[in-house]
């Protein structure tokens, strides 16, 4: 029954694609080891290679791939030949998780340490030691508002408890930081008192500062200890401690950004878009690398600091990577084109650098100008034209004849694949009247109405006015499970809404009018489908049989066989596709056979899908004989 089921939606699904009338919502939205053997030790041994007089870059190795065994990255730092990881795993049964320390090396190997002592207990922060070990704070659960803390050290495979930590008056622990040899420990309380604890090895007390910042973080190299706080625009200001009176030095101040590391009178600062370097001394700073070329996002939580090498360690969520320095690679730069959303596409950018060898795609953010769209505009017709644009975040006047290439012959001239692969009828949607293919979406979802066989059929569209009035009054038609900004934002920015009349523009706001804001929608919507009074359920077809199954509980149908897809009122067809990525190439792109092969990486992995995979709509028909 379950397989009769997946089949009956794979096909009513081939089906809305094939007809052929979909409309395209132009404005829509993600170091082989060497060989052993008998060689020659002369020749295995050559001499090194200088670098010295040739040009250097940074570049990325993964040390720890976002998919482990460790679990959840709870905290990293620093190791005489590697670094100290804490592991957890979570329990979700019974919402807790187990903590385990490794150490991994320089070159990704993991080793698991004795961590029996942490028990029930998990690692809330830990700093590298001057003698190779570890201090730490773990925590143990004993109630919702009562957590045991103690402040030990970690040395030889060997834990040992210097002292209990308290949070009495509700000081809450927030950092711990080593320096010259004394521990320092952050704390802070609702009502914004903030302080810093300095404890000796010994863990008796030295002496407390209070700090005038209730958004703090300490950072330290073991010898100088920094202080980092933002006000409430945000710009961060950097503050040095010093670690044997707690006097405080001012040390400067940047508008954005946060302070990710520091070594030898050098801060490293981390915001939305890269990393960067500033010298205290000389008081200059030098871009490191751009998250994008990482495969990061430039996230708060991530950590940085110096590998030995004149590289870079970097921890953020699940994965850890090393910048390093080598002779820079000969490749054909390819500038990518995004509207302030470039962590979207930093995963993929990092891949296909790192695999491809003639190609070095760069991410440039027109979000950073004030007038986006004007910024890439001026580009494009002064010489700076980018080779691939995300389409979906500008403008579609952008996308027409002669502004950018036609695909379709990219995709004709293709060896792993051909316009045979796809099916007719999303290609045709993304298409121009003129049969031009000027944007691509790798990725797509349907947008569309359905409703039960007994409440209407599917039938020729009579235009706007009157497919409204079929649906009856919006307050019966969708029962709160439709907003009015979802409604409005599908009449008018999914294509040909400059053909309106007045009198069918009239008619979408009036409708409109009588459906929920947001904010009222997200409260009403569930209660309003539990109780199964919609007539009418409008979504997207982002899965093979997502809405379907949706649509079966809330009208009570018995099977997909029992509904029927009727398209939307604003244009003819079984529905609108949505782009989740909408790719074009410029006509005047210097490299558009880059800009291509970077967009081919997006589309032929759909092309051999697993199964399991498949959490949106494809180009290719396969896919949909995948899902059955």
């Amino acid at each position: 029954m379950k397989q009769k089921l997946s089949r009956a939606l794979s096909l009513i699904l081939i089906f809305a694609l094939c007809l052929g009338f979909l409309s395209a919502c132009g404005s829509g939205e993600e170091n082989t080891p060497p060989g052993s053997g008998g060689t020659n030790p002369a020749e295995a041994s050559p001499e090194p290679v200088s670098n010295e007089g040739k040009e250097m870059a940074y570049y990325v190795k993964t040390l720890l791939p976002e998919e482990n065994t460790l679990g959840i990255i709870g905290k990293v730092c620093p190791a005489d030949g590697g670094i100290y990881i804490d592991g957890q795993i979570m329990n979700h049964a019974v919402g807790t998780s187990k903590s385990s320390l490794y150490f991994m090396d320089k070159d990704g190997e993991i080793k698991s340490l004795n961590s029996d002592w942490i028990g029930e207990s998990v690692i809330t922060f830990m700093c590298a030691a001057e003698d190779s070990g570890l201090w730490l704070i773990k925590s143990t659960y004993i109630s919702h508002d009562n957590n045991e803390c103690e402040l030990g050290s970690f040395k030889n495979g060997e834990y040992s408890k210097l002292l209990d930590l308290d949070e009495d008056n509700n000081m809450y622990i927030q950092g711990l930081c080593a320096a010259k040899g004394r521990l320092f420990i952050s704390r802070a309380d609702a009502r914004g008192r903030s302080v810093i604890e300095a404890y000796k090895p010994n863990g008796e007390k030295d002496f407390e500062v209070n700090v005038s910042a209730t958004f703090f973080s300490l950072v330290s190299d073991g010898t100088s200890l920094y202080i980092a706080s933002w006000d409430i625009s945000r710009a961060l200001r950097v503050n040095l401690l010093n670690p044997e009176n707690g006097d405080i030095t001012e040390v400067t101040s940047f508008e954005r950004g946060n302070l990710l590391g520091c070594s030898d009178g050098k801060l490293y600062i981390g915001n939305s878009t890269e990393l960067t370097e500033y010298d205290i001394a000389s008081k200059s700073s030098r871009s490191i690398i751009l998250w994008t070329t990482c495969g990061l996002n430039g996230y708060s939580t991530l950590v940085c600091w110096p590998d030995g090498n004149g590289g870079f360690i970097l921890h953020e969520g699940f994965v850890i990577k090393n910048i390093y320095q080598d002779v820079k690679r000969e490749r054909t730069q390819v500038i990518f084109a995004v509207n302030s959303n470039p962590h979207w596409f930093s995963k993929d950018v990092f891949k296909f650098n790192e695999e491809n060898t003639e190609y070095e795609v760069i991410i440039k953010d027109y979000g950073t100008y004030p007038d986006p769209q004007q910024a890439l505009n001026t580009d494009m017709i002064s010489g700076k034209t980018p080779d691939l644009i995300d389409a979906a975040g500008f403008s579609g006047e952008i996308i027409k004849h002669g502004t950018m290439k036609d695909l379709m012959k990219y995709i004709e001239a293709d060896s792993d694949f051909g316009v045979e692969d796809f099916l007719e009828g999303p290609l045709n949607a993304m298409k121009t009247k003129e049969g031009e293919l000027l944007a691509i979406a790798p990725k797509f979802y349907v947008c569309t109405i359905l409703c039960p066989a007994s409440t209407a059929k599917p039938g020729e569209y009579e235009g706007v006015v009157n497919e409204l009035k079929k649906l009856g009054a919006p307050e019966e038609a969708f029962c709160g499970a439709f907003s009015r900004e979802s409604f409005l934002s599908l009449a008018f920015c999914c294509g040909d809404a400059d053909k309106y009349s007045r009198e069918e523009i009239a008619a979408i706001i009036e409708f409109a009018s009588h459906l929920m804001l947001e904010q009222e929608y997200y409260d009403a919507q569930l209660k309003n489908q539990i109780s199964g009074t919609p007539r009418f359920e409008c979504g997207g077809l982002s899965s093979m049989s997502g809405l379907f199954h949706s649509a079966i509980q809330i009208f009570g149908c018995k099977s997909v066989q029992d509904i029927n897809l009727i398209g939307l009122p604003f244009r003819e067809g079984s529905g609108v596709l949505i782009p989740r990525n909408y790719f074009a190439i410029p006509a005047n792109a210097a490299n558009a056979d880059g800009a291509w092969a970077f967009l081919k990486s997006y589309i032929l992995p759909y092309k051999n899908v697993d199964k399991d995979s498949l959490s949106c709509g494809t180009l290719f028909k396969n896919t949909y004989e995948i899902a059955k």
